[in-house]
C-alpha cells in the first residue's frame, strides 16, 4: 500500500512538472504570437486606403515601439536567472527578426508618403501643378465625356441612414476619368498601371482633379467652376466641370437602392459589379467591363477610389484637413466598396488607387436616365 501511495505521489508530481513545463514553453510562445498578430493587424490597418498620413505615421511609430518592447521583455534576464535554453533563445531571435522585418513595412510606407506629400507641395509652390488651366484652351482637343443626367430626389445617406435631399438634377460621368482623357487634357500620364487608355487614371491628387475640371471647362468654352489661388480652392459656380459632392456621389451610386451596395446586400454579387481585392489581380482594369448600376453608371464600386469635393470630418461635417474618397478600389476588400463607406486622404496625395469622376450642374430639360425617380 505504501508503495502504491508513493507511485501516486510520483505520478502527481510528474503531472505537475509537465504542466509547469508547458506553461514555461507556452508563456513566451503566446507572447510571440500576440506580438506578431498585433503587428500584422497594424500593417493591415496601415495598408487600407483612406487613412490619413498622420495615422500612418502613428501606426509606424507604434509598430517600432512594439518591437522594442518585445525585445526588451524577452531578452531581459532577471537577477540570478540562468541563461535560457538554446532552443528558447533561438526561437526568440527568430521571432524578433520576423517582427523587425514586419515593422519596416509601415515605417517605410510612412516615409514614402512624406516624400510624396513634400514633392506635391513643392510642385504646387512652383506653379506646375495648381492653376486655372493655364494655356490648355489654346490647344484643340476632341474630348466627349459621357455623362448621365440624374434627377433631383432624396435618399438615405451613410451608415446611420440619414435622409438627404438632392435639390437639383445634375450630370455625372458614366465612367471614372480614363487615362486617355486625362492625357489629352493635361498632357501628362501619371498612372502606375499603363497599357490601355480605357483604364481609369490614378496617382492623381485632389488638386490634380480640380485642375482637370477647370482645363476641360475651358477646352469646351465653359466658365471654370473653381477659382484656384495656390492651395485655396473656392467655388465660382456655373455649368463647368466639377467634382461631385459626397452626397451626390452616394445618391448616384445607390441608384435607388437602400442596401449595402447598388445591387443590394448580397456581397457575393460584388464580383459582377466591381474590380476589388478578390478579382482585380492587383491592378486596375478598363472602365465599363463590369455591370452598371440601375442608372447606367459603371465602376461606382471598386477599380479606383474617387475624389469628392467635400472635406472629411468625423460624423459627416464639412471642415477638416482631408478630402473625401468614395467607392473602394482594386486593392480594397468588399467592405470598403460599400455605398456608404467614407474614405479620406490628404488632398495633395497621389496613390495608385486614387482617381475621380466628373460632375456638372445641369439646367437642360432632358429626360433623366431610365429607372431614376425623384423622391428616393
Amino acid at each position: 500500500m505504501q508503495e502504491y501511495s508513493n507511485q501516486q505521489h510520483r505520478g502527481l508530481a510528474n503531472v505537475t512538472n509537465s504542466k509547469a513545463s508547458c506553461v514555461k514553453i507556452l508563456r513566451p510562445f503566446s507572447f510571440h504570437v500576440i506580438a506578431t498578430l498585433l503587428l500584422v493587424l497594424l500593417i493591415a490597418t496601415f495598408a487600407s486606403a483612406g487613412h490619413s498620413l498622420s495615422w500612418r505615421l502613428f501606426a509606424a511609430l507604434l509598430s517600432v515601439a512594439c518591437v522594442s518592447w518585445y525585445l526588451i521583455l524577452f531578452f531581459r534576464r532577471k537577477p540570478g536567472e540562468r541563461e535560457g535554453s538554446a532552443g528558447r533563445t533561438e526561437m526568440g531571435r527568430r521571432f524578433a527578426s520576423l517582427l523587425a522585418v514586419l515593422s519596416l513595412f509601415p515605417a517605410g510606407y510612412a516615409a514614402y508618403d512624406l516624400l510624396q506629400v513634400a514633392r506635391n507641395r513643392d510642385e504646387a509652390a512652383s506653379g506646375r501643378q495648381l492653376g486655372d488651366g493655364g494655356g490648355a484652351a489654346q490647344r484643340e482637343v476632341s474630348l466627349a465625356i459621357e455623362m448621365k443626367l440624374l434627377p433631383a430626389g432624396s435618399f438615405l445617406m451613410g451608415e446611420v441612414s440619414k435622409r438627404r435631399q438632392i435639390s437639383e438634377p445634375f450630370l455625372l460621368g458614366t465612367y471614372p476619368v480614363t487615362q486617355g482623357e486625362y492625357e489629352r487634357v493635361m498632357e501628362a500620364t501619371p498612372s502606375k498601371f499603363k497599357g490601355n487608355d480605357r483604364r481609369p487614371v490614378e496617382q492623381v491628387s485632389w488638386f490634380d482633379a480640380i485642375e482637370f475640371c477647370n482645363r476641360l471647362s475651358k477646352l469646351e468654352e465653359l466658365p471654370p467652376y473653381y477659382k484656384v489661388v495656390g492651395t485655396d480652392v473656392t467655388i465660382l459656380g456655373g455649368l463647368g466641370y466639377r467634382l461631385p459632392t459626397e452626397a451626390e456621389w452616394e445618391y448616384a451610386c445607390r441608384a435607388g437602392s437602400e442596401g449595402a451596395y447598388c445591387f443590394g446586400d448580397d456581397e457575393k454579387q460584388l464580383k459582377q459589379y466591381a474590380w476589388f481585392y478578390e478579382n482585380s489581380g492587383g491592378t486596375t482594369h478598363r472602365v465599363g467591363e463590369k455591370q452598371p448600376n440601375d442608372w447606367g453608371l459603371y465602376d461606382m464600386h471598386g477599380n479606383v477610389w474617387e475624389w469628392c469635393w467635400d472635406w472629411y470630418f468625423e460624423g459627416g461635417g464639412s471642415d477638416g484637413s482631408f478630402r473625401v474618397l468614395r467607392g473602394g478600389s482594386w486593392w480594397s476588400l468588399a467592405w470598403p466598396c460599400r455605398s456608404a463607406v467614407r474614405g479620406w486622404y490628404d488632398p495633395e496625395y497621389r496613390g495608385s488607387d486614387l482617381g475621380f469622376r466628373l460632375a456638372r450642374s445641369s439646367v437642360r430639360q432632358e429626360q433623366p436616365v431610365s429607372g431614376a425617380e425623384s423622391g428616393g
